[in-house]
């Protein structure tokens, strides 16, 4: 009997980790109309407040005007008003992507329609966490 080494085994094991979850939960369910008012709830709750989506806000880069991303368009969109959850003056219009759930985020100051986008956002990780 040939015997495999330490080191392959423990290889094969790091990138089975890495390979991320079965196929159960990996990727978002349909988007029914039931579901994208889950998301829609969800998101106008935590959106602000959940550590997974903070992570995800930190990571995202915003933007330039030439960038392939900004036409996309949009399954839906959660608006949070200046001054509701951040507290901030700013507006945030959150654009989700239906492959992936990945999202955009459009951050206004109320300067004649100048606005930020920031990602993208792979909500579905936090998300599907967080889904009733």
């Amino acid at each position: 009997m040939r015997k495999i080494p330490y080191p392959t085994i423990a290889l094969a094991v790091l990138l089975a980790g890495c390979a991320g979850p079965g196929p159960r939960g990996s990727s978002p369910p349909p988007a029914t109309q039931a579901q994208i008012e889950k998301e829609m709830q969800v998101l106008q709750q935590s959106f602000f407040t959940d550590p997974c989506m903070e992570k995800l806000r930190a990571r995202a880069t915003e933007l330039k005007p030439g960038d392939a991303q900004l036409g996309i368009r949009a399954l839906y969109a959660v608006e949070y008003a200046p001054n509701t959850q951040r507290r901030d003056g700013l507006a945030y219009r959150l654009h989700v992507l239906e492959r992936e759930r990945v999202a955009y985020l459009y951050v206004s100051d109320g300067t004649a329609g100048s606005y930020r986008i920031h990602g993208p956002l792979p909500l579905w990780a936090c998300l599907r966490a967080q889904m009733p």
